[in-house]
């Protein structure tokens, strides 16, 4: 078994070549059961990249007029269990769905490369988010910083879809579709909770 770090490095180099539509970066991945288990624990490399990006969040919403304001510690857990629910709702609902899609054999790949790839918009957000904190992006920079991150999160869902999964064009435009608007519902349900 490789050591954690060269799991990291092996995973992030596969991630960049499925960005680049490179099929030899699936084979960077370790898809079996156990990576499967553990491509869950990249949460904790999201972790601290989303720390910024929700920060930045709260401190957008708070500046709107329009919008109801809440707490900062009920933005921030339910920004939290947003993570928390969307890490385990997706590959939770893949399940039925790669079966009853006749993939089923390729479901634990998939989910291995979706979990991985989820560094990748993590990335430059983050950058993006500091950058408003400190001042040195406008809120409109930052938007639209979020609205083309969100374009590449959508691409890269995609090529994961593509080729992790071996998906037709018009099945990875559903499967990524799903992905996106089952994170959407989340954030919205939970927001509402609070009054957002």
């Amino acid at each position: 078994m490789a050591s954690p770090l060269d799991e990291i490095r092996r995973s992030v180099a596969g991630s960049l070549l499925v960005l680049q539509n490179r099929p030899e970066g699936l084979r960077l991945f370790d898809v079996s059961l156990a990576g499967f288990w553990r491509s869950f624990a990249v949460i904790f490399l999201l972790v601290p990249l989303l720390v910024p990006i929700v920060v930045a969040d709260r401190l957008y919403v708070a500046g709107l007029d329009d919008v109801p304001q809440t707490t900062a510690s009920a933005f921030y857990a339910v920004e939290a269990a947003s993570l928390l629910f969307g890490w385990i709702a997706f590959p939770a609902i893949m399940v039925p769905v790669a079966k009853w899609l006749g993939l089923g054999n390729r479901y634990i790949p998939f989910i291995v490369v979706h979990n991985w790839t989820a560094l990748l918009p993590a990335i430059p957000f983050a950058g993006a988010a500091v950058l408003y904190l400190v001042g040195l992006l406008s809120v409109s920079g930052f938007s639209f910083v979020a609205l083309v991150v969100l374009a590449f999160e959508a691409y890269l869902r995609y090529r994961v879809a593509r080729l992790a999964l071996g998906a037709s064009m018009s099945l990875a435009i559903a499967v990524t579709v799903l992905d996106l608007q089952l994170g959407i519902l989340i954030d919205i349900g939970l927001f509402r909770l609070i009054g957002l």
